[in-house]
């Protein structure tokens, strides 16, 4: 009898509140929005799914995906109203969604890229910066922080020094050292809108993008994800998955389907609104031989008049530049951040004038350095930083117009 005590007591050591096992951490934790305005909470673990605290009440979550090949974790996931105050789970302290959108940050393509025979230092904070941009962020405090799509580049061996060790492959641990562990001080200040990029396609990345930040049902990676509307404190976003829409030339196969997302755009109520796609409506990139190249064929082929989009700005990635473009159409300006950390594009030098799209370039501001961006919504301004925190430019838009001006 005092054996079984003796084994009971200690039972009930093990399994105390407060005494966690290594499979109970946490190993990220962030609030994520979803379409419709909805708001999730998420949690990769190795462990059971956890209850979530929401506004002092218990709510046991859901498993998403179970631990697979390559991904020796589980992602569990809850709904959080868009009412809630507070949000916690496993010893992590999330911010509940915004009541009213101020400030977002803005940046994209933050991976270390190790893929065949280009090998990026992912040991040098110069030379892949991504960690100290999001400590920048973090610190900002912005209302809801956007990523432009491209998480994950470490696709193959690194063969040299300067990321000698580097996990590889779609699975857990390229993943977390390429996103989820330097993106955990951001993750504490605001909820992330994750657009998908190309490498988060289904030849690249698309098992971990399926698994941790899609905000569609778990299950076979989707080729292109359907577009959808949310709104976040006031201000309405309209995501568009471009990863598969090829460029310089148009892929002819998905016109009519991204003809549909734009028929859905224009059929929206009227709404101030941001479209955010990976890959730029219209933007640049440099050629090895210093040129510029005018992206995108295969969604211009399905916007329709480009006039008649019914956006304020269009927000996205790709280029890894900082591109601020208006147009002699007067169609919606387009800002591309695509400095947050991969190596950067070749410089397309002066665009000033360019054709692009049956117009041309009348405003533009490009900067071929790393770093994020800051919008302040009510303002109608944004201001862009490099990768530790300096201010390089303060930038304005309106309808059919963007202007940056250089700071001290």
């Amino acid at each position: 009898m005092r054996l079984i005590i003796l084994l009971a007591a200690g039972l009930a050591l093990l399994i105390a509140p407060g005494r966690a096992t290594a499979q109970d951490t946490a190993l990220a934790a962030w609030t994520q929005a979803g379409p419709n305005g909805t708001y999730l909470g998420r949690i990769i673990r190795r462990g059971v799914c956890p209850d979530f605290r929401i506004d002092n009440h218990d709510v046991l979550s859901h498993e998403r995906a179970a631990p697979g090949r390559n991904f020796d974790v589980r992602t569990c996931e809850v709904p959080i109203p868009a009412n809630a105050r507070s949000v916690s789970v496993a010893g992590h302290q999330l911010p509940p969604p915004p009541q009213k959108i101020r400030t977002i940050a803005v940046m994209g393509d933050t991976g270390c890229r190790i893929e065949i025979v280009f090998f990026q230092a992912c040991k040098d904070p110069v030379k892949w910066p991504f960690p100290t941009i999001a400590l920048q962020i973090a610190a900002a405090h912005p209302d809801l922080i956007i990523h432009a799509g491209d998480y994950y580049y470490r696709e193959t061996p690194c063969l040299i020094p300067a990321c000698a060790g580097s996990p590889h492959g779609d699975g857990w641990k390229a993943w977390d050292a390429d996103f989820f562990t330097p993106a955990a001080p951001m993750f504490a200040t605001a909820p992330i809108l994750a657009v998908r990029g190309n490498h988060e396609d289904c030849e690249r990345g698309g098992k971990g993008w399926d698994r941790f930040l899609s905000v569609y049902p778990y299950g076979d990676c989707s080729e292109r994800e359907a577009a959808y509307a949310t709104t976040i404190g006031g201000l309405r976003f309209f995501v568009l998955d471009a990863s598969s829409a090829l460029d310089p030339r148009p892929r002819g196969i998905l016109v009519p389907e991204f003809k549909q997302d734009f028929a859905k755009l224009r059929s929206l109520p009227h709404a101030e609104t941001w479209l955010l796609s990976h890959r730029p409506m219209w933007g640049f990139d440099g050629s090895v031989t210093g040129g510029a190249m005018a992206l995108n064929k295969t969604l211009d082929a399905a916007e329709g008049d480009p006039r008649t989009l019914p956006i304020e700005l269009a927000v996205s990635g790709h280029v890894h530049l900082f591109e601020a473009l208006a147009f002699a159409d007067h169609r919606p300006p387009q800002v591309i951040l695509g400095t947050g950390g991969d190596t950067l594009s070749n410089d397309p030098g002066n665009l000033q004038g360019l054709k692009i799209d049956n117009t041309r370039v009348t405003q533009v501001t490009t900067r071929h350095g790393f770093g994020f961006a800051l919008f302040n919504v009510e303002q109608k301004s944004f201001d862009v930083y490099d990768r530790i925190g300096k201010k390089v430019f303060a930038c304005k838009y309106g309808p059919g117009e963007v202007t940056c001006t250089p700071t001290p």
